[in-house]
């Protein structure tokens, strides 16, 4: 069967969700494009203007971030997070080495053990380990960005992502996070740079497939901490229902729409700048150097 594009090659990807059948070349063509539009349609960056600090662990989904940026001309850099745990971190630091050579792009590396003095299991105390994971990589890549000159930070969360997120915090009653839940964080104060979701409008299935006809390896080590509630029953459930949408996308997009009418700036706390390291809190120590502290204490 002859691509629905360009008529000639076989068909190697079928999206039944978007009643097409691609060739390789086609489905790379048509993956772009969707990023570039969704770019455009929520005003993520300016190709003239922004530099873009892309948040990269080696694994598919930064990967395909990464790789389509590069490929449609942004003007990016990669940060990648080492967090300390042993027999994982070392391992995907230098994978990530290998792949930004073969995607001809910087990767910055911070190492939170060099830089800070402890690993993420000696900073997280009695919290929750995957908690401290997302504190701590919140507050290194908005102080690095800001630090060297970078106007957007740009993260990997795709529709797949983002339905899972948005139905965790609903059945959760979440209802501040949920009225946060945007492709596009701008910068609500000086030290904040502004975060965008550039795969906001694309599938975790097509983020693989992508990576995959790019011939990108990817790094494919599970993480020991990762706890993930598995929600793909519930979408996998609705798209037996609707087998010729694309739920994702059109549920996300809808949610926005509603999201229009909540009061978003009635839940945001204020912001003041942390007495001890200068970075923003509502508080007047941030929890970063809270966790600092307490594990000096330890020692």
């Amino acid at each position: 069967m002859p691509c629905r594009m360009c008529r000639t090659k076989n068909v190697t990807v079928s999206l039944p969700e978007y009643r097409i059948k691609l060739c390789d070349d086609c489905f790379i063509k048509f993956y772009e494009r969707k990023v570039e539009r969704t770019i455009k349609k929520f005003k993520l960056a300016d190709k003239e203007k922004d530099r873009i600090l892309v948040a990269f662990s080696g694994q598919k989904d930064s990967v395909a971030l990464a790789a389509t940026l590069a490929r449609t001309g942004w003007n990016i850099e990669l940060l990648h997070i080492n967090l300390g745990i042993e027999h994982y971190s070392p391992r995907q630091e230098e994978f990530v080495k290998r792949q930004a050579k073969l995607l001809d792009l910087k990767v910055n590396v911070v190492n939170i053990k060099k830089e800070y003095g402890f690993t993420l299991y000696e900073l997280k105390g009695g919290r929750p380990v995957c908690s401290t994971c997302g504190l701590i990589k919140r507050y290194v890549m908005n102080k690095y960005a800001r630090e060297n000159g970078f106007s957007r930070i740009a993260t990997g969360h795709h529709a797949t992502d983002e339905l899972t997120t948005l139905l965790r915090n609903w059945i959760g009653g979440q209802i501040e996070y949920i009225a946060k839940q945007s492709p596009f964080l701008p910068s609500s104060h000086e030290k904040l740079v502004a975060k965008i979701k550039p795969l906001w409008n694309t599938t975790e299935k097509e983020n693989q497939l992508y990576v995959e006809k790019l011939k990108i390896p990817i790094f494919e080590d599970k993480c020991p901490n990762a706890k993930i509630i598995d929600y793909s029953p519930i979408i996998l459930g609705w798209k037996k229902i609707y087998p010729k949408v694309p739920l994702e996308q059109t549920l996300l997009n809808n949610f926005l729409k509603i999201k229009e009418t909540m009061q978003v700036d009635r839940m945001r706390s204020p912001y003041n700048e942390c007495s001890r390291c200068g970075e923003i809190t509502s508080g007047t120590i941030c929890t970063f150097c809270k966790l600092i502290e307490n594990a000096k204490n330890k020692k």
